[in-house]
């Protein structure tokens, strides 16, 4: 609501839900194909290397990636395809 934006949440990521006595007015809905998933990486997109431990490896569960290479450390290295690289901090 704060956004004036439409967001998409996981889930079983969400901590809390509250009931709000404010009418909501959501933006209007823009239709699209999410047959591929919600994230869907153009191929023009610049390819990012990203490194996380054991804690981020639902990233590569959530996210399309090229390759998720295993660590000592039980983290992983992703391969990915982003419009925004700066979205990935």
């Amino acid at each position: 609501r704060l956004s004036e934006a439409r967001r998409t949440f996981r889930l079983d990521r969400v901590a809390e839900i509250r009931l709000l006595d404010a009418p909501a007015a959501p933006p209007e809905l823009e239709l699209r194909d999410l047959s591929e998933g919600l994230v869907q990486p153009a191929a023009e997109d610049p390819e990012v290397v990203i490194e996380v431990g054991t804690g981020g490896r639902w990233v590569a569960e959530y996210y399309p990636h090229d390759s998720a290479e295993e660590l000592p450390d039980g983290g992983l290295r992703i391969t990915l395809r982003t419009p925004d690289p700066a979205s990935l901090r």
